[in-house]
């Protein structure tokens, strides 16, 4: 039968390399002869062969394979303007995780953290700006969408819906004006759709879609939707909920805060009264929405911004990781793993060798 090999080392003598054990031989005793390790692509398994008997000896370890964690930026919450009502909150960034991803030595792939969208600190009622796009080799994770601003009669119908993204944001208050507005939808496999509902007659925001689940409705004008939750992995070693949605704006008093950001890194909606815009943001480590915007006596008021994304890469010890061009925020072996986290936005490169 032909064989197809994807890397060869020479093996002198008995023991173990980079991780794989030399076979034994049926007095279980090492084989201490020169010999070659093969990985054989046909048959999925890792071979020793040895010339003077004509023969080899496999042994089921199969090909080094990663694991990978791909995150994008999350939305941003909506704006909000004149009365009372208050803005959507942004989604999720899009939420991707493989558990056995194959790669090449000697082979560069490319690595992309996507920012949160920025949080909207101009004087005017707008949807939130969409996160950005996070990459690692084919994986593309979509950035959140936006949050959508609180609707008024007077106010063009356009600019209310939530946009699109990895997780879809939530809806403004008062959405039932001049045909209602759109909720953001969540892209399949990644996230889920904002909060609404789409006629919202309430004041209050819905939530921004989570990589967990889909933003809540606004209840009623004193509850906001809540963010969807976010997704957990332990790849890191420690078990991380990332790309929550962020949480609806709230239009009433100081009484009653926003609604709560989605597990894994949403920002909670605004308030009346609020002060501190960056408890809107979204939070470490990484995905989550950022809040929608209350209303405070006349006085425009932002949404949050989103959470930037992450990459994370998980990797057999023995293999030996060259990055260029972006900065990895962590690079640390645990038991026979190697991980390196990418947390700081910006594109580059990595690559493997053995």
């Amino acid at each position: 039968m032909s064989k197809a090999f994807d890397f060869a080392k020479s093996i002198k003598g008995s023991g173990s390399y980079k991780g794989l054990q030399i076979p034994m031989l049926a007095s279980n005793q090492a084989v201490n002869e020169p010999g070659t390790l093969f990985y054989d692509s046909t048959d999925g398994r890792c071979e020793w062969y040895n010339d003077e008997y004509n023969a080899y000896f496999g042994f089921e370890e199969g090909a080094p394979t990663l694991r990978v964690l791909v995150v994008a930026g999350g939305g941003a919450g909506g704006s909000t303007g004149y009365s009372w009502v208050a803005a959507g909150g942004g989604g999720a960034g899009g939420f991707i995780e493989e558990n056995s991803f194959s790669f090449n030595i000697n082979q560069a792939y490319t690595v992309t953290v996507g920012a949160g969208g920025i949080l909207n600190s101009n004087t005017n009622r707008i949807t939130g700006q969409n996160g950005s796009n996070s990459v690692y080799s084919t994986l593309t994770a979509i950035g959140g969408g936006g949050g959508a601003p609180g609707q008024q009669s007077y106010y063009s119908v356009s600019a209310s819906h939530a946009s699109n993204g990895g997780s879809g944001g939530g809806i403004g208050g008062y959405a039932q004006h001049n045909g209602c507005s759109n909720i953001g939808t969540g892209t399949s496999g990644q996230g889920n759709d904002g909060g609404g509902p789409t006629c919202n007659a309430y004041y209050t925001g819905g939530g921004g879609g989570g990589a967990g689940s889909v933003g809540r409705d606004a209840v009623d004008n004193n509850t906001a939707g809540a963010g969807g939750d976010g997704r957990s992995s332990d790849i890191t070693g420690s078990l991380v909920y990332y790309s929550g949605g962020g949480g609806g704006g709230n239009y009433n008093t100081s009484s009653i805060i926003g609604a709560d950001g989605g597990s894994g890194s949403g920002g909670r909606g605004g308030y009346r009264g609020m002060t501190n815009h960056f408890d809107k943001n979204g939070q470490t480590p990484g995905g989550g929405g950022g809040g929608g915007a209350s209303y405070e006596s006349g006085v425009w008021q932002y949404g949050g911004s989103g959470h930037d994304g992450i990459v994370v890469i998980s990797m057999p010890s023995f293999v030996t990781p060259t990055i260029s061009g972006i900065t990895a925020t962590s690079n640390t072996v645990i038991g026979n793993r190697r991980i390196v986290q990418f947390a700081n936005t910006g594109t580059g490169t990595i690559t493997y060798s053995l």
